[in-house]
């Protein structure tokens, strides 16, 4: 999953779970706001954070990203349609990458959908979209659920990612399901990421518990802080697109352009041999127009 653009202007950016525990590691102490959350650019240097991640281990704070839970009895027929993903299709701890398109077509955000049972899932996106899925869901046996506030989350990315796990006592999920643990008394789930071209896992739990568990990685995993910044170099090596910096979501105020998932890289996630989505007639009509 992609941050977003940064912020353009924030009064007074919140604080999240993991705030306290980031700005004890920061000797750089430089800092943005991403949907209104504080998040470090750097710790100690961009070079020393990338490198870590590429060759070792390294964490970060994901608490930005929006994390709505949806469950009900046909919870998955509702993300098919509110997304590109095919959630009917996913089995228990399996997850999917797609899209969130408006009627046309049109590229609004990225989106992750995890299965966690029979009825109940995980939507990750870069922004948040609260009225689109409230509407979306009139009439659906499906109820979403905004859970930012009510839990921290802490991506782990680079070679050493599964030593860092064993370490802090955690299990390593496998190359596409998820798996849960109790971690000093925590209730944790860890879930297979990409961040760009680099693999990771995400680990999810109540925010309350966000110090325990950036402890633990540190101190027994041997884990270091990476910041935005060298999470960005990252980013643009794979050519994975970043929502408000590689296009405007198609319903931003003043967009002009409406960008389609072809024209960010990311056709496959949008395939129009699919079930019904939000979009997928307005990408069929584009597909029949000459070029």
């Amino acid at each position: 999953m992609i941050f977003p653009a940064e912020d353009m202007v924030v009064d007074s950016p919140r604080a999240t779970p993991l705030y306290a525990a980031a700005a004890s590691a920061s000797e750089a102490n430089i800092w943005t706001s991403v949907n209104g959350w504080s998040l470090a650019r750097v710790f100690t240097s961009v070079e020393k954070e990338y490198h870590a991640a590429k060759n070792s281990a390294a964490i970060t704070d994901l608490g930005a990203l929006s994390r709505w839970a949806v469950r009900g009895r046909e919870a998955a027929q509702f993300l098919s349609r509110i997304t590109t993903a095919p959630a009917p299709r996913l089995g228990v701890g399996e997850s999917a990458r797609g899209l969130i398109l408006d009627g046309d077509g049109g590229v609004l955000d990225l989106a992750e959908v995890s299965r966690l049972s029979d009825d109940l899932f995980l939507l990750t996106t870069p922004t948040a979209h609260a009225r689109r899925l409230q509407l979306g869901a009139r009439g659906v046996d499906a109820l979403g659920e905004d859970i930012c506030e009510a839990v921290a989350a802490i991506g782990v990315f680079g070679p050493r990612a599964s030593e860092v796990l064993s370490a802090a006592g955690m299990k390593m999920p496998g190359e596409d399901v998820a798996a849960s643990a109790v971690v000093r008394g925590v209730e944790t789930a860890a879930r297979p990421i990409q961040f760009g071209a680099l693999a990771g896992v995400e680990l999810i739990f109540p925010a309350g518990d966000a110090l325990t568990i950036w402890e633990r990685l540190v101190r027994r995993g041997k884990a270091g802080p990476i910041g935005l910044d060298a999470m960005e170099i990252l980013r643009i090596e794979s050519g994975a697109p970043r929502p408000g910096v590689d296009f405007v979501a198609a319903d931003h105020p003043g967009t002009a352009i409406r960008r389609t998932p072809a024209e960010i890289g990311l056709p496959h996630l949008a395939p129009l041999d699919r079930g019904w989505y939000n979009g997928r007639r307005g990408l069929r009509y584009v597909a029949t127009q000459p070029e």
